[in-house]
C-alpha cells in the first residue's frame, strides 16, 4: 500500500466509551487498569481511530490516503489482525483498484469478486456505510473483507 501512495499510521489500541457508541460498537473488552479513564476499551475496529486521523489532518492536507495494520479485540478474548485503509474524496472505485493491486502483490490468485454488501442484524444499527457504495470482497466465494464509502 505504501508503493500505491498510502501512508501507514499507528494508533493506540484503545477507544473511549463515547467513540464506541458513535460507531455502534458493543461488547468491547474493558481494560482493568486503563492508562486513562477516557480510553478504557480495547478497539473492536481500526476504523474509528483512522477517522480521527482524518479529522485531525484534513485542514492541512487536500487528500488523505492512510492505512493501518493492527490488532482488533473481540469477546471473549479473541485477537485478530486487520488491515484497514482510508482514502478521502471520491475514491470508492480507487479502493477496488487498490484491493486488486494488493492481491496481485500478495500472490492471491483466486477469483476476486465484489458483491453487494448486506447489513447483518448486528450491523443494522450502524449507518456508517452508504448502501450503494459498499461491497463485500470475496476470493473464491469466501468473504475476506469489505470496502465502502462513509
Amino acid at each position: 500500500l505504501k508503493t500505491a501512495g498510502l501512508q501507514e499510521v499507528y494508533n493506540y489500541s484503545f477507544v473511549s466509551q463515547k467513540d464506541a457508541k458513535i460507531f455502534g460498537q458493543s461488547g468491547l473488552i474493558e481494560v482493568l487498569n486503563p492508562l486513562s479513564i477516557e480510553y478504557k476499551y480495547l478497539r473492536g475496529s481500526l476504523i474509528p481511530n483512522l477517522l480521527k486521523n482524518v479529522q485531525k489532518n484534513q485542514k492541512n492536507y487536500e487528500s488523505i490516503r492512510i492505512f493501518e495494520l493492527g490488532k482488533i479485540f473481540q469477546k471473549p478474548k479473541e485477537e485478530k489482525r486487520q488491515l484497514t485503509g482510508l482514502i478521502t474524496g471520491e475514491a470508492f472505485y480507487q479502493l477496488k483498484g487498490l484491493v486488486d493491486l494488493l492481491f496481485e502483490r500478495l500472490g492471491i490468485t483466486g477469483v476476486c469478486q465484489y458483491d453487494d454488501y448486506q447489513l447483518s442484524p448486528e450491523d443494522s444499527h450502524s449507518s456508517l456505510w452508504r448502501q450503494r457504495l459498499s461491497a463485500e470482497i470475496k476470493v473464491d466465494g469466501k468473504e475476506i473483507g469489505f470496502l465502502g464509502e462513509i
